[in-house]
């Protein structure tokens, strides 16, 4: 196969528009998110909505709002209904939509107004329904994201939920902030450079994938997992790294391959990746040391960890569906808007 087949998608593209999307984004949410974050602070309970990728995103702003002492909980949109309380009072939902039409998301936000919630929208299109009717809206600068497979608009997103949670720091510092974005859009470029990397190793996915990650990474397994299933049509599951041996290990076999983001938790990564290579052959290791089979740069805070993550994650799901044979940008049963 030629380069041109494996870098001429347009999700190949989009990744690399990343860096660009993550400073575009900053720029145009920077003078909006201590609004949004003094809402959220003053909040009794925090409700994080989305499906798919944009789930995955509020997995990780339900956990930097449970850092800063405020109660949060990420709900799939479709579930969205059974877990709303009889009392709503001090209730906010943060509803995550790249189109800001899907379907389950606005009937979420109408049940939001209806049960008197406030409401803060995350999308990527300023004109949306989503955006429009909520209360308070965030919008990112990814650009138009035209494959199916979300990248750039997923990277915005984590960037948008950065900014919120640092403006819940009391210690914030603006300069910092400035720096900490530059610096992240540059590691994002570094890891895009390591493109044949990738795509050799990318030949080496074979079986069901198994993606597994602690934490924040947990988000980041779990839209890995989603990534493969949708773009090369790869059955995959995703874990916290100690709960897979609670019954999914039994059903690894030799040909699988387990997925392993290595974060901090140093003797649990050595502790799982011992457990997991006497049933398969094949290990892949993303992390910041020598010894991991992809290595990423790193940042100084965890909460980018999702974003420099999820990039190689993203090119790999690109290049293995190129060599089974398919397109990565218009899978056969998906569409970009669900209604």
């Amino acid at each position: 196969m030629g380069v041109d087949q494996f870098e001429s998608t347009l999700m190949f593209r989009e990744i690399n528009e990343e860096p660009v999307a993550i400073l575009n984004t900053f720029r145009k949410v920077r003078n909006s998110i201590g609004e949004v974050a003094q809402i959220l602070k003053n909040s009794k309970m925090v409700f994080v909505v989305g499906s798919g990728t944009s789930y995955h995103a509020g997995i990780v702003l339900q956990i930097g709002l449970l850092r800063k002492g405020i109660p949060a909980v990420a709900v799939r949109a479709p579930e969205f209904s059974h877990y709303i309380p009889e009392n709503t009072e001090g209730i906010c939902a943060v509803l995550i939509s790249q189109s800001g039409e899907s379907r389950e998301v606005l009937q979420s936000l109408e049940l939001c107004k209806m049960k008197g919630m406030k409401t803060v929208a995350i999308t990527n299109c300023g004109e949306s329904s989503l955006a429009m009717n909520s209360a308070y809206s965030l919008v990112t600068d990814a650009g138009k994201e035209e494959s199916l497979a979300a990248t750039k608009s997923h990277i915005a997103q984590l960037v948008v939920i950065y900014l919120i949670v640092n403006n819940l720091s009391t210690d914030k510092n603006e300069s910092n902030e400035t720096d900490n974005i530059q610096t992240l859009a540059g590691m994002v470029r570094e890891i895009i450079k390591k493109k044949e990397i990738f795509k050799q190793i990318s030949t080496n996915l074979t079986g069901r994938l198994v993606f597994l990650g602690n934490g924040l990474l947990h988000a980041t397994a779990m839209e890995g997992a989603m990534k493969f299933e949708e773009t090369a049509n790869l059955i995959t599951e995703a874990f916290p790294m100690g709960e897979y041996f609670h019954g999914p290990i039994q059903v690894l076999q030799y040909n699988d391959t387990v997925i392993i983001l290595k974060g901090d938790e140093v003797l649990e990564f050595e502790r799982v990746r011992s457990r997991v290579r006497e049933y398969t052959k094949n290990t892949l290791t993303i992390g910041f040391d020598q010894n991991c089979d992809i290595i990423i740069p790193k940042p100084a805070i965890d909460i980018f960890y999702p974003i420099l993550y999820a990039v190689p994650l993203q090119m790999l799901a690109n290049f293995r569906t190129i060599q089974v044979g398919l397109s990565p940008d218009k899978p056969t049963r998906l569409s970009k808007i669900v209604k």
